[in-house]
């Protein structure tokens, strides 16, 4: 195999992975809502699940290209970090839900 067909493969192979990425982006952003929706009075548990989602979420949704997906739950990532406020998070969980779309 060349190199020319080697990267037209590994081309296809990547297109492949970020559909099936986003396949199950919706999905994934369902959980974060769910995780957010589950806080109750700052319960670390809680907020521990929505920070670990939200890590995973913006890690690989910049790696597949959806890159404003990553940059908000990056941002949801911080904002359990810092103190997190339910209504804030909910803001950034409805800017994703419109990033989908």
């Amino acid at each position: 195999m060349n190199d020319d067909a080697r990267i037209a493969n590994a081309r296809d192979r990547l297109a492949e992975l970020r559909q099936g990425f986003a396949a199950r982006l919706r999905e994934r952003v369902d959980a974060l809502e769910t995780a957010v929706a589950k806080v109750d009075d700052r319960q670390a548990a809680a907020i521990a699940e929505v920070e670990q989602l939200a890590h995973k979420l913006a890690g690989t949704a910049g790696s597949y290209g959806f890159h404003e997906i990553g940059e908000i739950a990056a941002e949801l990532e911080a904002l359990c970090g810092e103190g997190f406020d339910a209504t804030q998070a909910a803001e950034l969980t409805e800017r994703m839900r419109a990033a989908l779309d």
